[in-house]
């Protein structure tokens, strides 16, 4: 079956045990996403892991300048991307789909759940994540990526597909955009540690 532009992308999955997963969800269409109705999230399970369906899941918005494909522009929030953070409890011992493709994974359905009245675009107080990506590398430049955030946020760092290693910096919630120059700094920590801060390659 032939199928149009996708609707939403996934990125960064992950399996945080054999029967859950983890990641990234931006939109590429008007739509956005509510609660998550059943058919979307299984969409969206179907294009990153493999042969579990989703029983529940959790679904957190946020902002980040990983996704942005428009680093420099005058609005800030496409410096900004908005996001959402899918963990998903699947109803089978599952795998991560394609695991040496770096993605990321094309979703081809819509929310039901989500209504224009609640648009979270405009939203300017929100949770921010600055994300890096790095292939396996040794213990000691993680440890000491690691060590230089600690203080800033929640760090996690997760295995993902493309044998890459992802680090996560929760820094809870912000006011946009007069927080951006203090997750602009925690970019280039990163950045001067060699991990990768765009989805898009160079910034």
């Amino acid at each position: 079956m032939i199928r149009g532009s996708p609707t939403f992308l996934a990125w960064l999955p992950a399996m945080d045990s054999g029967r859950r997963c983890c990641f990234d969800v931006t939109s590429e269409v008007i739509g956005q996403v509510g609660s998550g109705c059943h058919a979307f999230v299984s969409e969206l399970t179907t294009a990153v892991v493999g042969p579990g369906r989703p029983l529940s899941w959790t679904v957190r918005p946020f902002r980040t300048p990983y996704y942005s494909d428009d680093p420099d522009g005058s609005d800030w929030r496409d410096r900004l991307r908005l996001a959402w953070r899918f963990i998903v409890a699947l109803d089978a011992v599952s795998h991560l789909n394609d695991f040496n493709n770096p993605g990321p994974r094309a979703a081809y359905a819509l929310d039901s759940t989500w209504q224009p009245s609640k648009e979270d675009w405009s939203v300017s107080t929100l949770e921010c994540s600055v994300i890096g990506t790095i292939s396996h590398t040794e213990t000691s430049v993680i440890n000491h990526t690691v060590g230089s955030l600690a203080a800033r946020g929640r760090v996690e760092v997760l295995p993902t597909v493309g044998r890459a290693l992802q680090l996560r910096l929760n820094l809870g919630v912000y006011k946009l955009p007069q927080a951006e120059p203090a997750i602009r700094d925690i970019v280039h920590i990163l950045d001067s540690h060699g991990w990768s801060t765009s989805a898009f390659g160079s910034t």
